[in-house]
């Protein structure tokens, strides 16, 4: 049975019958009927039906389908349905194939990378799936520039089997991942060989990063939330954490060096540093607040780049990295 994901700022929970009023109003959008098709749905019967005979009958079938897209509790819209995401069946597809879509006033905002991203994680790692397609018209550039984005590639161009256009086809697969070695070294204090095994890493990362933690569980679990990436293996020594474009490990340090110093509360800030890491998220003011709530925070004023907005913050050792904001409307 398709199970309840979250995300940040979103609930992708599964669709009932008490949805028909939303499903009727977004199955006739404009935007819909434009990039997706006409489904024939005009009375809260037939969007009953719809839901009832599509994605709840696939839940139990196959153990996923299209999913409500619900914002949390926070801001003026709070627990309002947004749009769906989820996975389909198609009968002319030999994968399950990735679908999302928006009410109008919600898009630009990064919801539907946010909530596909969680699906695509919900599809290898507890489904189990090694491959998911998508299917967009050529003319929806801004569904070809959001799929881009998730790590899927342009395949091929496809007949829709209606023989009224044609399709563009995409895909993404994760391949399997022997566990491999890494060898961090923190010489000249420590020149124990830590191996690192990773059998659960769903594909290899775009970029990633290591970070030296003298509270590992609390560091782990501060980035996890802050920054809404999977915890993909654990052990004693490290953690591994991931996102659409970034795998984080978390490793303990050794006990020889953490032996040397404390932590204190709040942690004496590491500004001067010869490298800073930076990482972006849908919202720098959702993020702020976690950050604050994990026993970090933010400091100095928001800078603005070319297209995004970035802000200074600390974790609670007192490594300072930056939240970065894209300004420019997202493809949804």
């Amino acid at each position: 049975m398709m199970r309840t994901l979250e995300t940040l700022r979103l609930r992708i929970r599964p669709l009932t019958e008490a949805d028909a009023a939303f499903m009727l109003r977004l199955l006739n959008e404009e935007s819909w009927l434009h990039y997706i098709g006409d489904r024939g749905v005009r009375t809260l019967d037939a969007a009953r039906s719809y839901i009832l005979k599509g994605p709840v009958e696939m839940y139990g079938r196959l153990g996923f389908g299209f999913c409500a897209v619900q914002l949390k509790a926070s801001g003026e819209a709070s627990g309002e349905v947004i749009g769906i995401c989820g996975l389909a069946q198609r009968d002319y597809l030999d994968g399950p194939d990735l679908g999302f879509a928006l009410l109008p006033q919600f898009c630009g905002q990064g919801y539907a990378f946010e909530s596909a991203s969680a699906v695509l994680r919900f599809a290898q790692q507890d489904l189990g799936l090694s491959r998911v397609l998508a299917t967009t018209r050529h003319y929806n550039q801004a569904s070809q520039g959001l799929l881009e984005k998730l790590g899927l590639r342009c395949l091929r161009e496809i007949d829709h089997p209606d023989g009224d256009r044609k399709l563009l086809l995409y895909g993404i697969e994760w391949p399997c991942v022997k566990p491999v070695n890494l060898y961090p070294s923190l010489a000249p204090h420590n020149q124990k060989v830590f191996d690192l095994e990773v059998s659960s890493m769903p594909r290899p990362a775009r970029a990633g990063a290591l970070i030296y933690a003298h509270k590992l569980t609390q560091l782990s679990n501060f980035y996890q939330k802050v920054l809404d990436m999977q915890r993909l293996h654990a052990s004693p020594m490290h953690e591994v954490l991931e996102s659409a474009d970034l795998q984080l490990i978390i490793h303990a340090l050794p006990e020889s060096i953490a032996a040397t110093f404390s932590i204190s509360t709040p942690p004496v800030v590491r500004e001067e540093q010869a490298i800073k890491l930076f990482f972006t998220v849908p919202s720098i003011a959702a993020a702020a607040e976690q950050v604050r709530d994990l026993g970090g925070a933010m400091f100095g004023p928001n800078y603005a780049g070319p297209g995004f907005t970035v802000r200074n913050a600390y974790d609670p050792e007192g490594n300072v990295f930056q939240l970065r904001q894209n300004l420019s409307p997202e493809a949804e």
